[in-house]
């Protein structure tokens, strides 16, 4: 049977083309097997039915912020991985944050997080506050009419309008003294 691409992963993420590669399964099991106390893990957003088909080789996952963001969350110069992860029923499962730290090439629990049932979004990595945010799909608008001055048939002036959406998010931001992720407060993000 053919491989499938996970759509839904794409959608979520910033339509075709936005994944640059594939999770591998093994990949997620690496990762997995530094958290034993979640039982049967899988992919944020991915229903029983759907891992077992990765399990089998029949589905390729997209690796998209709706279940996984790669970055330096430490500081290090090391490329860490947070994940999302779901475990339990389909209809009500249990969500999770999963950080894994890239300590000199060896993989590290970073932390993990139980997140509840409306904490839906993807990550983001926010470079400005150094934080791990988590996208909690509220949304503000900041908005600035297009104006136009015409005098006598001739435009003397013009202004661009614009629309911009901020998202309020959920950060976590790595401190280096404790060497451990702290949650902040949710703030007001807005994406490049």
């Amino acid at each position: 049977m053919a491989a499938v691409t996970l759509a839904a992963g794409v959608a979520l993420s910033g339509g075709p083309g936005a994944a640059e590669r594939y999770w591998s399964l093994e990949e997620f099991h690496r990762v997995a097997a530094l958290f034993p106390e979640l039982r049967s893990p899988r992919p944020a957003n991915l229903k029983r039915a759907g891992y077992a088909l990765w399990e089998r080789g029949e589905l390729r996952l997209p690796a998209t912020p709706a279940t996984l963001l790669e970055a330096d969350f430490d500081g290090d110069g090391e490329r860490d991985r947070a994940v999302l992860v779901e475990n339990g029923p389909d209809e009500k499962p249990k969500r999770h944050l999963l950080v894994v730290m890239d300590v000199s090439g060896v993989w590290r629990r970073g932390l993990r997080q139980r997140l509840d049932a409306r904490s839906t979004g993807d990550l983001l990595r926010d470079e400005a506050r150094r934080a791990l945010g988590l996208d909690t799909g509220k949304r503000r608008r900041a908005t600035h009419p297009a104006r136009l001055v015409v005098e006598d048939a001739v435009v003397t002036h013009s202004e661009a309008g614009f629309v911009l959406e901020d998202w309020l998010v959920s950060p976590f931001v790595w401190n280096p003294f404790q060497r451990r992720f702290e949650r902040r407060e949710p703030y007001w993000y807005r994406p490049p």
